[in-house]
C-alpha cells in the first residue's frame, strides 16, 4: 500500500507515533502475561519500522 503525505500530516503522524511508541514502552514494562509482552513487543517493532520510515534519523 502506497500512502502519500504532505509535510504537516507527514509530521503529525510521527507525533503521534512517537507518543504511542512511549505509551507502548510503558505498557510492555507493566505487563505480566508473557503472552500478551510479546503481543506488545511485536506492535513496538511495527512502530519503529514506520517511524523510521517517516524520519529515518529518529532516535528510538
Amino acid at each position: 500500500m502506497d500512502l502519500t503525505l504532505e509535510d504537516s500530516e507527514a509530521n503529525l503522524l510521527l507525533r503521534v507515533l512517537t507518543q504511542d511508541l512511549s505509551a507502548l514502552k510503558m505498557e510492555i514494562s507493566n505487563t505480566e502475561d508473557y503472552g500478551m509482552r510479546e503481543g506488545l513487543k511485536r506492535d513496538e517493532e511495527v512502530l519503529k519500522s514506520v517511524i523510521r520510515r517517516l524520519n529515518p534519523t529518529a532516535p528510538l
